[in-house]
């Protein structure tokens, strides 16, 4: 069913037509009386960057906007909709129409489309393979604002030149807006492309098991790893409930500078995963900390732990998997990197 269509049926007939090429005004004919639109159309799915110009559009049109395109994702159509902008699919849509929102054609069909930004990282191939590179979008995707290519080396603790050729590797997938920044769906099909794609800390990994319940057990292991100087930093599921909280948790990884030894504190080393209560991991990836000194912690049972970096704690979550954990981890980039940048 075609645009005109879909009005149509909703009783909403159309006063003239559009003009050749792109944006033209047109009369709709609508039960509370005619009303004047601007039209963008699109022959396929919208990018990121001309979604965040119709939306600056809108701001400065003097008519409400109709967006006309083959196939909107979620994420997409939730944007428009948050800017008041009507659209118009191949399957259905929603105009805001004089305060009114009214519903058009199949709804449910709509959240069949993926987000442009998601299918652009289905072919993103990050320059250089290891981790260098996740390390640079690592501390993009923590910045509220375009930071320098000198503070995003520093922090990645890559050269310039890495961070520069990462950088025109995502404007060359539409993964950079126009003003080189992250619109609200780039940085959501990022954050979701980089947990699939970290190659991961790489360094070495211990397992020890406690007969301590976890938070006691973890406050022992960090004591362990500052008496040694060791830089602890918690990751995993019972990181996530400081940020989050979601669901009871049921495993924990530290992260130190330096191999601890906590048969001290009466654990025991384990190769086995499914006994392990703690993964002590001494990582070559130096990102898994945060960058600046006053990170969040948790509180042990009176023990401050300092917290890894969010996206090593959703990582985690997803290596060690789980039924729940797809929501555990939306649920913690909701609270934190997706909905805004979380306190440093």
């Amino acid at each position: 069913m075609n645009w005109e269509d879909l009005l149509l049926e909703a009783g909403i007939e159309l006063d003239g037509r559009l003009a050749q090429g792109g944006t033209a005004d047109v009369i709709l004919l609508t039960p509370q009386g005619p009303w004047a639109v601007e039209v963008k159309r699109y022959a396929r799915r919208p990018r990121p960057h001309e979604l965040a110009a119709v939306i600056a559009r809108a701001r400065s049109s003097d008519h409400p906007l109709l967006l006309l395109a083959s196939e909107l994702s979620e994420s997409s159509r939730q944007m428009l909709a948050d800017a008041g902008i009507s659209f118009i699919t191949q399957h259905g849509g929603m105009l805001s129409l004089r305060g009114e929102t009214l519903a058009l054609g199949d709804t449910d069909s709509l959240s069949s489309a993926p987000d442009a930004s998601v299918a652009a990282t289905e072919h993103l191939e990050l320059p250089w393979r290891g981790r260098s590179a996740f390390q640079v979008l690592r501390r993009l995707l923590q910045h509220e604002a375009r930071p320098s290519q000198t503070i995003l080396a520093a922090e990645a603790h890559v050269s310039q030149p890495r961070v520069s050729q990462v950088l025109a590797t995502l404007a060359d997938h539409d993964l950079l807006g126009g003003d080189g920044w992250l619109s609200p769906i780039q940085r959501s099909a990022l954050l979701d492309f980089w947990i699939a794609r970290y190659p991961g800390p790489g360094g070495i990994t211990t397992r020890w098991y406690s007969p301590l319940p976890l938070r006691e057990a973890v406050a022992a292991a960090a004591r362990v790893a500052g008496e040694a100087a060791a830089e602890p930093a918690l990751s995993s599921n019972l990181a996530a409930d400081h940020l989050a909280p979601f669901a009871r948790p049921t495993h924990a990884t530290l992260y130190v500078r330096q191999l601890i030894d906590l048969s001290v504190v009466q654990m025991v080393r384990t190769p086995e995963p499914d006994v392990a209560s703690i993964e002590v991991v001494v990582p070559e990836d130096p990102t898994v900390w945060r960058p600046h000194s006053d990170a969040p912690h948790a509180n042990l049972g009176g023990t401050r732990v300092a917290l890894a970096d969010t996206l090593q704690v959703a990582w985690d979550i997803a290596r060690v998997g789980g039924p729940d954990a797809r929501k555990q981890i939306d649920r913690l980039l909701e609270r934190t990197l997706r909905r805004t940048v979380e306190p440093a």
